[in-house]
């Protein structure tokens, strides 16, 4: 009647439905199901002894009366825990030791029985042995022992790796048998008596003598004490109390009475010896001997036939065979190119050295969301860590932008029933690669991360230390290595004591030391997920952190009901972000004649003050009845001329007041004005000509006119007597506010300028009412922009609009930085707009001058903090503002003031949204993105233009409907930038959408290197580029403004690898004396000389010099097997790992007397970097003694 997963797993029989107020039935107060009620699925008895004895297992496992043969494992409540005792338990009883995969391929007791057979009849490898060993002689760890008394060593601290517990114990408890038991324990498991002490750089083990007795210690609240501050100031104590790993012991019980009935248990472990799977077996054991003890029996356990350090012996014996070639082949082949980070947005940069303090955000799922995940789980054939690692990748995904995400789980390994009751490090971790590409639907990303989980599992047995030597991803100290972020479904529930007479109950103890950035651990209890995400806070704030988990409850809701949709398509964002991002921040809506057209607006302020001085320009000076008396003079020559509304009218002139008066003039008889620089090549000219099918070109009497450029050409006389009074009635102009006041040609993906269509009421809302510049008539605002680039409209329009005055500056003065500082101070110029490239050539030599400014404006390419900080330090009135916009949002769409706060900030935020604009940052989905995520800058709002002139497809490509707002017909503009919200609303600015940068792995913003770089005493200013094609053959080099010197490569490669990591230092250093320019001021990057071999940073053997190079190079040599070790080599990339960098520092130690710090090793990796970190450590030696 209905498929098989529709069919509930669980009938629990009820007299009658509990019922709410109204009489319907109360869904809520329904009981949870008790344990008998699941059942099998029309139950068919178990057929042959194989299915039969799988029953039993499964019986007893499960805790369930009755197995039918087409029952499934986990719809009966199996899980990962107990999939690996019932495996363990096949191999014991019929030989093969069958992988986890088998559950999932064939998870019913039918299923699973057939591929037993299946197994046994292709004479599968049998389940291998541990054997025991003799304790004599020198012990080794195991391999995750290894690695942890690395990172121990590293860290210089143990906290990091405590395991605790803190119970409530209510009752009669008999504190003799609890010691008697505690003793029996410590006695029973050698792991809890092993200690590492290191011999010759290296770890050994040592087992402590059982003799001595568990380290218990009975403390007793006073009276008058307070209880519960004790009892949380005792525990933080416990759990914060370093262990020493070479003399132990590494395991420490405290007993707190709190009253005769009332204790607190507290057992603090080094993971070292222990994992979580072992509290479960420390718990079993130590609950059957307190029983046995508190009623006058003998122990009751019977002898463990192995120990740990007979399972340490047996897997180094087993990792060295050649049986393991095929795991370690898997992982290197999957990890091959796998990000080298997961790129979170954070609230802080990453510190240089990882400090694993944390914190944590609860999380609840409640119990239908439950219910329905695992109807989820069972239509798929998945479990519920696949379907929880599906939705955590995708929101991973989502937040960082990347489509290749690596998550750490942890992995039980306990592929052996000799050590399912073992005490010890067995746990290792599972690096699980997603691949999100191509927008998988969910059911396809359920697919994937099956698949990949159980590839996993199939190569477990290579630990993970081994993988990452393996593997080889880049050795930092600032985060752990192959992936950031973990996620842990917890299995296990016996992890606690039952103590016959005595009541249980967790205490709450915050213990939050993470193993990555972040850490999720889950588990289902009483028919509800609940959990934590613990997260780093050296990284993370506890808002953002709120705001992750209410992303993946979002996801995991959306999945139960769309599996067949894209993961991208999932609405994540709760209301209250959404509200923020789409309305909240974009609430800019001001009062401006949205109604009027520019020569309208321009021809009230006329009215207004007519003999207001207008425009300055060598010498001249024009009133606003005087220009618009020009402008109409220019109008009536065009209109003789034939021209009419709609046309494009050339302006072939440079900034001058004839190019004002034309620009107001075309407006007038309601055509568009087209700039052309007089400068751009005549081929440009011409193709601008045709594209915009202009038939007049209005120039001056001394600009020649290309002769392919056709059309009648109306000369503009520059005479005074030209301005007698004429007038050009507007007032009965069918001009609409919509329509375009002038075409802007940029440049062009195809190689040809396209044409911008900006409309009048685009820069009526930048000029009136902006919300960023309060000009007034008081202001005189300098005119220097090209008047090909958008920033002029700024430069003219602005203060026409307002009643101030332009000061008309020419090439010569902006380009001579004396002579722009005299022009400032003699036409008391209030507001200036410069390129960020010349802002920050001149900040140093007029910032004097620019500090008297009312405002000044920078925009067009990336700013700088350090530029503004500069300016900051001379006293002034300046309002500094950083704008952002593209010409097809009409000049400005951001702006951000400058403050005093600035300069601490690692990057100059563009801002927020100025008046009447709206911004949005958007995914591939045109769906909202998280605050702090990248995506793509769109703007909407008053400003978008009309679109590209001639280009329709491209028009309809990057201006689309604006499904955020409810005005008619609106549109936004995709801008192609990359752009992430600041907590605070700002945005920043971080590149193109197609010019990310990956060197090695590593995606690398190269801002931060010419921030680095610009941070150097020689150095004025830097740009870095990429150079090459493909991964293989890109370069990063480095255009640097600096002062001769004779070693400036070295010196500066010296500079950056002490500042950056490695990846990030250019291999080519390129000293100029000037960057080459654009006509608009800006750097121009293309005309950027290629580096020549001088340029080059080459990795040729360089002699090592100096006493301390030459004795590392001896050690290295030895220690890495290579004949000839240069000054510039790195210890990594010569095949150094964690545990020949242990033994280098106690060699140099015992070698040359120096105390040089493991950590050193991991900053200065090159042999000359760490010599001189040597140099150091042995003055600071001398000095003190």
């Amino acid at each position: 009647m209905l498929p098989h997963y529709m069919i509930p797993a669980v009938f629990v029989r009820l007299d009658m439905m509990p019922l709410t107020s109204r009489g319907k039935t109360d869904r809520r107060a329904l009981p949870d199901p008790a344990l008998n009620s699941t059942v099998t699925q029309a139950c068919v008895a178990p057929q042959g002894e194989i299915e039969i004895a799988l029953a039993t297992m499964w019986s007893e496992l499960l805790n369930i009366k009755r197995v039918g043969r087409h029952d499934n494992f986990f719809i009966l409540g199996g899980h990962s825990i107990l999939a690996i005792r019932l495996l363990n338990a096949v191999a014991a009883m019929f030989g093969p030791q069958l992988p986890m995969s088998t559950f999932f391929a064939s998870p019913t007791l039918q299923g699973f029985a057939e591929a037993l057979e299946t197994s046994n009849s292709q004479g599968r490898s049998a389940h291998l042995s541990v054997p025991h060993i003799s304790r004599n002689g020198r012990r080794e760890p195991s391999y995750a022992q290894q690695r942890l008394w690395f990172l121990t060593k590293l860290g210089g601290s143990t906290e990091n790796y405590h395991i605790f517990r803190a119970l409530r114990l209510g009752g009669a408890l008999d504190r003799v048998s609890l010691q008697r038991a505690l003793d029996g324990l410590y006695a029973r498991h050698e792991s809890l008596r092993s200690v590492f002490p290191t011999v010759d750089g290296r770890p050994t083990v040592q087992i402590l003598p059982a003799s001595d007795g568990s380290p218990f210690v009975i403390l007793y609240v006073q009276q008058g004490q307070d209880q519960e501050s004790v009892i949380k100031q005792t525990a933080l104590q416990e759990v914060a109390a370093p262990f020493d790993i070479e003399r132990g012991p590494l395991v420490r019980v405290k007993l707190i009475q709190v009253t005769e009935n009332q204790h607190i248990f507290l057992i603090t472990m080094h993971h070292i010896n222990s994992d979580g799977w072992s509290m479960g077996v420390m718990f079993r054991d130590l609950n059957k001997l307190y029983d046995a003890y508190s009623t006058g029996q003998a122990d009751p356990l019977d002898p463990l036939p192995i120990q740990y350090p007979d399972y340490a012996a047996w897997q180094r014996l087993q990792l060295r065979a050649d049986t393991l070639k095929d795991h370690a082949a898997y992982w290197r082949d999957n990890l091959t190119g796998a990000p080298v980070s997961i790129e979170l947005p954070t609230a802080r940069p990453r510190p240089s050295q990882q400090s694993f303090a944390g914190a944590s955000v609860p999380i609840h799922l409640d119990a239908q969301l439950t219910r329905a995940l695992k109807t989820l789980s069972e239509k798929h054939k998945v479990t519920m860590f696949m379907i929880i690692m599906s939705a955590w990748s995708a929101v991973l995904s989502r937040l960082s932008g990347q489509d290749d995400i690596v998550i750490g789980t942890p992995s039980a390994n306990r592929s052996h029933q000799q050590i399912e009751n073992l005490i010890g490090f067995f746990v290792s971790t599972l690096a699980i690669r997603i691949d999100l590409s191509g927008q998988p639907s969910m059911e396809r990303l359920l697919e994937r991360v099956r698949e990949a989980t159980i590839a996993a599992q199939a190569h477990q047995d290579l630990q993970f230390e081994q993988v990452v030597e393996v593997v080889q991803p880049p050795r930092r100290t600032d985060m752990t290595p192959i992936f950031q972020v973990m996620f842990a479904w917890q299995s296990n529930d016996a992890d606690t004591l039952d103590l016959k007479n005595v009541e249980t109950s967790v205490e709450d103890i915050p213990h939050n030391v993470l193993k990555s950035d972040l850490d999720l651990e889950l588990s289902e209890q009483k028919g509800e997920i609940v959990g934590c995400l613990t997260y780093s806070t050296d990284l993370f704030d506890q808002e953002r952190i709120v705001r992750h988990v209410g992303y993946l409850e979002a996801m995991l809701r959306w999945m139960t009901t769309n599996t067949e949709m894209a993961i991208g398509k999932a609405p994540i964002l709760g209301a209250s972000e959404r509200e923020l991002l789409l309305e909240t921040w974009n609430s800019t809506e001001q009062p401006y004649p949205d109604n009027s057209c520019l020569h309208q607006v321009f021809e009230d302020q006329v009215e207004l003050s007519p003999e207001a001085i207008a425009i300055v320009h060598d010498g001249r000076t024009f009133t606003y009845r005087e220009l618009n008396s020009q402008a109409n003079g220019i109008a009536c020559q065009l209109i003789n001329a034939g021209a009419t509304p709609g046309d494009y009218i050339l302006l072939l002139l440079d900034r001058s007041v004839e190019l004002i008066a034309s620009q107001i003039a075309v407006l007038k008889i309601g055509a568009a004005y087209v700039p052309i620089d007089i400068n751009t090549p005549t081929d440009r000219q011409a193709y601008i000509a045709a594209d915009c099918g202009s038939k007049f070109v209005v120039t001056d009497e001394s600009t020649t006119v290309p002769v392919d450029i056709q059309g009648m050409i109306i000369r503009v006389a520059r005479k005074q007597e030209q301005t007698a009074e004429m007038k050009i009635d507007s007032s009965g102009s069918t001009s609409s506010s919509h329509d375009t006041a002038y075409v802007m040609y940029t440049s062009g993906s195809t190689g040809q300028p396209k044409g911008v269509m900006v409309p009048h009421r685009g820069v009526v809302r930048l000029a009136i009412n902006n919300g960023f510049t309060e000009v007034d008539s008081n202001d005189r605002v300098a005119f220097v922009a090209n008047p090909t680039f958008d920033a002029s409209t700024f430069d003219v329009w602005v203060p026409l609009l307002n009643g101030a005055c332009i000061v008309i500056l020419d090439r010569e003065t902006l380009l001579d930085p004396h002579r722009l500082s005299a022009a400032l101070d003699c036409h008391r110029i209030t507001l200036l707009f410069l390129t960020p490239a010349l802002l920050q050539q001149y900040v140093d030599i007029l910032g004097p001058a620019l500090s008297k400014l009312r405002f000044l404006m920078a925009g067009g390419e990336q700013g700088m903090v350090e530029t503004y900080a500069a300016l900051a330090k001379h006293e002034g009135r300046v309002c500094a503002i950083n704008g952002y916009g593209p010409t097809e949002a009409s000049v400005y769409s951001t702006a951000y003031r400058v403050t005093s706060a600035t300069g601490q900030l690692k990057r100059l935020p563009i801002g927020r949204p100025i008046s009447n604009t709206r911004v949005y940052v958007l995914d591939e989905f045109l769906t909202p993105v998280p605050i702090g995520t990248v995506g793509e800058l769109y703007i909407g709002g008053a400003g978008v233009a009309n679109g590209y002139l001639n280009l329709p497809k491209q028009t309809a490509e990057r201006f689309l409907p604006d499904p955020f707002t409810k005005a008619q017909g609106a549109r936004m503009y995709k801008t192609g930038d990359l752009v992430r919200y600041l907590p605070d609303g700002n945005l920043v600015f971080l590149g193109r959408n197609d010019s990310q940068v990956k060197i090695r792995g590593f995606r690398v913003e190269l801002g931060e290197i010419e921030a680095r770089l610009a941070e150097h005493t020689l150095v004025r200013e830097a740009v870095v580029l990429t150079v090459g094609e493909g991964s293989d053959n890109k370069r990063v080099v480095a255009y640097v403004l600096a002062e001769p010197h004779e070693d400036l490569i070295r010196t500066l490669r010296d500079f950056l690898t002490a500042n950056v990591p490695e990846y990030m230092v250019p291999s080519a250093f390129v000293r100029l004396d000037a960057f080459p320019l654009t006509n608009n001021g800006k750097i121009d990057r293309r005309a950027l000389p290629k580096p020549s071999c001088d340029s080059l940073v080459k990795c040729d053997y360089v002699a090592p010099q100096g006493d301390y190079e030459i004795a590392l190079a001896a050690i290295w040599s030895d220690l890495l097997k290579v004949d000839k070790v240069g000054r510039h080599d790195n210890f990594f990339m010569l095949g150094g790992h964690s545990l020949l960098a242990v033994r280098l520092v106690s060699i140099v130690r015992s070698s040359l007397g120096a105390d040089l710090k493991l950590h050193m090793l991991f900053s200065a990796p090159t042999l000359s970097a760490l010599a001189l970190h040597l140099d150091g450590v042995m003055a600071s030696s001398a000095q003190d003694d």
